[in-house]
Order: C-alpha cells, then structure tokens, then sequence
C-alpha cells in the first residue's frame, strides 16, 4: 500500500479551507435503522481513525530510532485490516440486510451522498458507494493529520534520529518530542470525535435539541463536549511544550501548513490542536452565515454540497425530497467559487443576489418586500395581509441587448426562439422549422431534473429511477392568521413564469401561477409557520406552558425554558434541522416569528388538496380593473344589480333598467366562479344608504332611513382614507367625524380598497392585529395574546369590514427602475377546510399590490 504525500498535502488544504455553509445533516432522524446506521458510521469511523493513526506513527517511530526497524509489510496487513473493519463495520448497520434499495434511506433520510463522492450518479449512491467513501476520505485526511504530525520524519525511507544527526543524546530528545507530537495529536483528535459525535447522536435520537448539529462542540444547552475538548486542548498543548524544547525544531519537520514547519514547541502544539480540531470537527460552526471546514464529522453526518464550497454541485440525486413526490429547493449551480469553467471570473457570490449561477448570462432577480397589500376572499377578514421580505424568483432576460438598447424589451422566461417569442415549455409549443424553446436551470416551473422541458407534478411523471420533479417555492412561507383560524401557506410555482420587462421604463407583465399549499392545524394563531429559530424550549406540541412558543430573549420564555436563537425550526417534520433565516430563503416577519423555506409545516395537514390553484395573469405594473359577473349562490343574492349609473346598487333584470349606465351594466354581484366552500356573496357587509342627505349611513329600516337616496343590501363602498388615531385605528373612513375618539381621516387605504360603510364593525388588537377582541383588557401580554406588547399599550381598535367594492375593484401598478410595483387579480378556490373558508369566503376574488426591487445582471 503507497500513499502520496502531495494528495495528503492536497487534503490539508481542504481541512483547513473555508467555505460558506448550508443545512447540516439530520437534526433528528426518526427512523431507528437509520438512526442506528449514521450512529456505526461515526464510530467505525472513530476506531478507523485511532487504529490507522497508531499504526502510522509506531512504525514511524521505530525507523527513528534505527534505520529500518519497522517492517512495512507487517504495517501494510495492520492498515488493510482497519480497512476491512470498517467496511465490515459499516456493512452489519448500513448494509443491503438493514437497509435495502430501492428505500435508499442512505440518500432520503440521512442526507447522503453529502461530501461524499459518488462516481457513477447514475446508478444511485449505493453501500458500496458509502464504504468506499468513508474509508477513502478517511484516510485521505488521517494520512494529512500524520504529515502533519510527522513531515518529512514520517516517510517511509526516513533515516533515524541519530544517523540524521551523530548525536545520540540529541537524538533520543528529538524521539520523545517527535513521538509526543503523534501520540498526543491522536488523543486530542479522538476524543474531539468522541465528544462531537456522541452530541450529534444525541441530536439525531431526540435526546438533545435547541441548537444547531453544527454548534455541538460549542454550545451552552450542551456544555460537556465543550468543555471536555477544551481540557483535551490543554493537556495536549502541556505534553508536547514538556517534551519539545524549542531548540529541537532546528531538527523537526513538524506542522508544515504551507509556510514552513513550526519553529518552536508552543508553535508546534498551537498547530497540532488547531488543525487536528479542524480536520475533526470546525469549533467556528455557526450553521448557514458562517464558515465551516470541510471535515471528518461533515463527512460521515452527510453535510450536503452547497454554494459556497467551491464544488459545482452534483444534483443527480438531490440531498434530501422534501417529500416522496418532489424536490422543492434551488436550482442546481453553474460554478461556484474558483470552479467556474461555465464563466471563468463571472461567478455570483453565496451572498449574492445570484449565487453560484453565471453573471456574465441576462437575467434579472425579482424581490418581493412586505409593504405589500394582499386581500383574499370576498369576506374581508383577511384582507391587508402582507407577504415575508425578502422573497421573489430569478428569470432568465431574452431578445434584448441591455439597458443601454436600442432593443430595451425583453422577453422574460421560456419563451420561443422565433418572433412573436411567446411563453413556452417545450420545443412543440413553438411549433415552427427553426423555431424551439429556450429553457434554463432556473425556470420555475415544475421541470423533471433529467430533462427540462418535461414538465412533472410528482416525481413518478419523471422516467428512471433517479429521475426527480423539481419545483420552486415562490418565496417565504406565508403565516396568516384571522377570525380565528391560523395557516401556513407555502406556494409552490405550477407554471413557469413568463412575460415582457422594460429595462429603461420598468414597465412589466407576466403571467404566473402557483399552487398555494395551505397548511392549517400545524401551528398556532401567533405561529401559523415553523419559526427559524427565536422559540422558547421545549417539548414539541406544547409540553410545559410557553413551549415553542416565538420569543427574543430568555426573558419571554416561561419557567426553566430559554429562548432558541440558533437557526434551527421550531416544529414540522424539520424540527430541530438547520434553516437558512435570510432572504430569500427566509426572514423575520413583524408578528409570526422567521418563516424559511427550510422550516415546512407537516404535509397531512394540507387543505387544498396539494395547492390552491392561483393565476395571476397578469402580474403587471399597469393598472387592473375586475368587475361583478357572476351570479351569486347565496340564498338571496341570485339577483343582478346595476354596477354603472345614477342606478348603481340597485336591482335588475337588463341594462336597460340602470339609467346611464350603458351595456353591461346589469350585472351578477359576485366575482369569481367556483364550486364548494362557502357560497357566495359579494361582500360581508350589512346594509348602507346610497346617495341623498343619510349616504354612507347605516339602513336597519330599508329605504325609508335614505332619503333621497335608497338603501343598498350588502353595500360596499370606495375608502377616501382610514382612521389614523382615536379607537378607530386604519377604519376606513370619509370624513374625521368617521374616527371617534379625536382620530383624524388621513392617508388613503390601498387603490380600489372598499370598505362596509352600515358595518359590521370587528375589533383587532392595535399592534397584533390577528388578534380579534371586544376590550382593551384583551390585548393584553396573557395566555390569550403572548405577543401583545408588553408595555400594556396595545388597545382593541375597531373598524368596519373590509371588502371589493360592488362596482369592481381596480389595483394600480407602478412601473420604474430597480423599484417596481405590480398589482393582480385572481380568484381563489374553496379550501377543504370549513373554518378557512367560511372565515376568508371561499371561494372567492383576490388582490395583490406587490412593491419588488428588480437586479439585472449579464448585460
């Protein structure tokens, strides 16, 4: 057996590089085979680590001590056999008899192939593949870690100490220090994996939790490995500076990282410890913001590739599914770091706005902000919604030469090659000799990753076994909470996103379509969504009062509990699994904690039936107006009203019965079409006075409370502003008469927002305002608002319902450069949940008013 001393040399570099990390392995891993297998791989690993390490450095030490006196041939059989035992090892846990293919628990439960290498992708990583990847990455940095150790006194045709220098006294000094250095360095490097590994184990079994895998060495909720390798790193840095007077060096080629070998015994020790931590296990883990080395732990605990690793990912075979059916996560990269053969010099950055993909390619990043106006369903309840910072979509830029022209208008998407270069998703929907779709990596829409004009709902649309459906999540996860009711939705793109931008004017319009997954039942009304950290610990489920309950110091916690701070998910299937908490993988909304695309709420508890089905078509910085069309199926409001006209509100049969109002102003009340869920209405409001001396008044009586005027059923009416003080805080109003309490009728509400000017009235905490209430004493810090402010400001505000206006509702977009901002129109199907859609009014119509900040780059 020969092993390269510059391969190992290679290896050293790798150890101690640093990188930009992304999720760890498994936090917890539920299945107790697989629990099993991961534990063995660390712990063969561990004995493979000690016993090749302790045969290295005996027979190196032998030869220094007489030219010779190690037998290779007897080292070589001692080294095959930590080989065969940890293949052996791996093989009785991991092995086909304990985890059988096609199940490939190795890939979906555990993470692997992580760092591991996978030379034939195709055929899936098998246990052949694990074996040979532990064994050979293992050695590979235990034969660095020696180098290190040992230098050029470790070779194999090294002459001893005394040959070396006529001195024998000085010889058998040089001996002990040097054999200091090795002994020592093995005892500090295993008992950092002892430590790290029981606490890794510890997370996967669920024995520990509340911190990230990757802060195990260096943590207060689990203080013991900390501590224990700290006293390791003394003990060792007082055996070697005991033993290795500085005059030695002169004579040792110890702890060469690139610069020359240490030239003292302090420097030598600082050095073993270092590197020996690092190539075991990183103390500088912080999880996704900070840098990791590339080590031992990650290795066998299945550290996935991500972009910062100056490796261009592999995604044959994804790290993990998000589900059994789909991949749900970034696109694969086109270079990364100095791998950047596809763009030498042109590689986005981790923390770019297009990381690891090329710069030098027309594209543009779409970011989403939280100044945004979201009003869903036709009950006004949850209405003045808003969406998480941070969140948005690439998309590839065709047909046009930059924003310097002369061609300024592109084509934004798949899109055909040929003029007029409409939206597509394959070659046929282009349909012409020459003429083909132009796909990417990047496009958002549902793709198979074997070939992307395939397009997939699950994975099993996809042909060959490694063959996967990958979909991207249009943004954050979403919280909501209303009337009551709490969910999270997560939404999915269904169709690739497609479309023209102006890159001079800022001009927009794309069609896109989501699923929106709606989860409901997994969180709570002030937790709708998994946090990424910032939760009180605790059992899962709510065991001990304040449990996972959203907090930012120790100090909004109940009891023992502490405030988790660590990037971590607070509950769902990835409880306890790493998260990435910034845009746009995540971020910190005002009220409902740090969603992330990494924290997912349980799948058993969709409501829509895999995702509500929603087209915004367009999404455009133009201006949108919707009118009532359709006959409502209430009881009641099967009659048609006139939407034009000095008539308007009031009942009839045909156009003509709406003076001045024209063609097509006898309309049906309601938006949007739709079966099942709540039957609709065109509004959730009571009657109201239209026109004369009492309009806008509310009309219990009918028409003899308006005179001059009549009273409209269900009116909804246009906001000229809302209430900014008083107890009517953001009513809708006309007037300052319209805010009690000395409020003021100030800025107007969104473009097109309505308002029920007879009520119902609803009361909402003034700061938490998913929470519904009668009294001031209700929003109150207490069991029933945990996120109330503190400070007892908070009071119950009161204001009419919200709602689109009987004569239709118009959104305004704003074109410009970079800052944009995009309105739609949609309609919403009926959930199958009750609750949700009698609380929203489902189905229903829908508004967005969405303000984004365009990056173009590649021009």
């Amino acid at each position: 057996m020969k092993f390269s001393t510059k391969a190992c040399g290679a290896i050293v570099a790798g150890v101690l590089a640093l990188v930009v990390s992304a999720p760890t392995a498994h936090a917890f891993i539920d299945n107790k085979d697989d629990r099993k297998c991961q534990e063995t791989i660390a712990k063969e690993s561990g004995k493979f680590i000690k016993g090749w390490l302790k045969e290295r450095a005996k027979c190196a030490d032998k030869n220094l001590k007489a030219t010779g006196s190690c037998d290779f041939a007897k080292r070589d059989e001692k080294l095959d056999k930590a080989e065969s035992k940890l293949r052996a090892g791996i093989d009785k846990k991991c092995g086909p008899a304990k985890l059988p293919m096609p199940a490939n628990s190795l890939a979906f439960s555990m993470g692997f192939p992580g760092k591991c290498f996978d030379a034939v992708p195709s055929n899936g990583f098998s246990h052949e593949d694990l074996e040979e990847c532990i064994f050979e990455l293992h050695r590979d940095i235990v034969e660095a870690l020696f180098d290190l150790q040992y230098g050029d006194n470790g070779s194999d045709a090294v002459l001893d100490f005394e040959t070396q220098t006529g001195d024998a006294d000085l010889a058998k000094d040089l001996g002990k220090c040097q054999k200091e250095l090795g002994k020592n360095g093995l005892k500090f490097a295993t008992t950092v994996h002892k430590e790290i590994t029981k606490c890794r184990n510890g997370l996967n079994a669920g024995k520990t939790s509340g911190f990230l895998a990757v802060d195990c060495g260096d943590n207060l909720i689990e203080p013991k490995p900390k501590e224990k390798i700290a006293k390791a790193e003394t003990k060792t840095i007082d055996k070697i500076t005991g033993k290795c007077d500085d005059a030695l060096f002169a004579n040792l080629d110890a702890c060469d990282t690139g610069s020359g070998p240490a030239a003292n015994g302090l420097d030598a020790a600082n050095c073993i410890v270092a590197s020996h931590r690092n190539a075991i296990d990183d103390p500088d883990n912080s999880g996704l913001a900070e840098a990791i080395a590339v080590d031992v732990v990650d290795i066998e605990y299945a550290l996935g590739a991500f972009c910062g690793d100056n490796l261009v990912n592999d995604e044959a075979l994804p790290a993990a599914l998000n589900s059994g059916n789909f991949f749900l996560g970034t696109p694969p990269e086109e270079c990364d770091g100095d791998d950047d053969d596809a763009c030498p010099g042109a590689c986005g950055a981790p923390d770019s706005h297009f990381p690891c993909l090329c710069t030098n390619t027309p594209r543009e990043r779409v970011i989403e902000h939280d100044n945004s106006d979201l009003d869903n369903g036709w009950t006004g309840t949850s209405h003045d919604s808003t969406v998480v910072e941070g969140g948005g979509y690439i998309a590839e830029l065709y047909d046009c030469d930059g924003p310097g022209g002369p061609d300024v208008l592109c084509s934004v998407g798949p899109s055909c090659a040929l003029a007029p270069n409409q939206g597509c998703s394959n070659d046929a929907q282009c349909g012409g000799v020459g003429n083909f779709c132009r796909t990417s990596q990047i496009d958002v829409g549902p793709h198979c990753s074997f070939d992307l004009q395939q397009t997939c709902n699950t994975s099993g649309d996809c042909p060959g076994s490694l063959n996967f459906c990958r979909k991207t999540a249009h943004g954050i996860p979403l919280p909501l909470s209303s009337g009551g009711v709490a969910v999270c939705v997560v939404n999915i793109f269904s169709e690739n996103v497609t479309g023209t931008t102006n890159l001079v004017t800022g001009s927009s319009a794309v069609r896109l379509r989501q699923r929106s997954v709606t989860h409901i039942g997994s969180g709570t009304l002030n937790q709708p969504c998994p946090s990424c950290g910032n939760f009180c610990s605790g059992t899962s489920g709510g065991a001990g009062p304040g449990a996972r309950t959203l907090c930012q110091t120790d100090s909004d916690c109940p009891g023992a509990s502490t405030c988790v701070t660590d990037a971590i998910c607070s509950f769902g299937p990835n409880e306890g699994q790493a998260c990435r908490r910034d845009p746009p993988y995540g971020n910190a909304s005002l009220l409902f904690g740090t969603p992330s695309v990494d924290c997912l709420p349980a799948p058993g508890n969709d409501i829509s039936s895999g995702g509500l089905d929603i087209l915004f078509n367009p999404s455009t910085t133009g201006t949108l107006t919707t009118t009532p069309s359709i006959v409502c199926n209430a009881p009641g409001f099967g009659t048609k009203k006139c939407i034009a006209g000095t008539d308007t509100g009031k009942t009839c049969v045909v156009d003509t019965d709406c003076a001045g109002g024209g063609a097509g102003s006898c309309q049906g009340q309601c938006f949007c079409a739709g079966v099942g869920g709540t039957s609709q209405t065109p509004n959730d409001c009571l009657s109201a006075c239209r026109g004369g001396s009492e309009d806008y008044q509310p009309c219990p009586g009918g028409d003899s409370d308006c005179p001059g005027g009549f009273c409209q059923s269900s009116s909804c009416r246009p906001a000229a502003g809302v209430c900014t003080g008083g107890n009517t805080i953001g009513a809708a109003c006309l007037a300052d008469t319209d805010c009690p309490g000395g409020g003021t009728c100030g800025d107007t509400d969104s473009s097109g927002e309505g308002f029920c000017p007879g009520g119902p009235p609803i009361g909402l905490c003034s700061f938490t305002s998913w929470k519904g209430c009668t009294l001031d004493s209700e929003c109150r810090p207490s069991g029933s608002c945990p996120q109330c402010k503190s400070d007892n400001t908070e009071t119950c505000a009161f204001k009419n319902k919200d709602c689109f206006v009987s004569e239709g509702y118009t959104r305004i977009g704003v074109p410009g450069v970079p800052d944009r901002t995009a309105v739609a129109h949609y309609c919403i199907p009926a959930s199958s949940s009750s609750a949700v859609n009698n609380t929203a009014g489902l189905p229903g119509p829908g508004a967005l008013e969405q303000p984004t900040t365009i990056v173009e780059t590649g021009f």
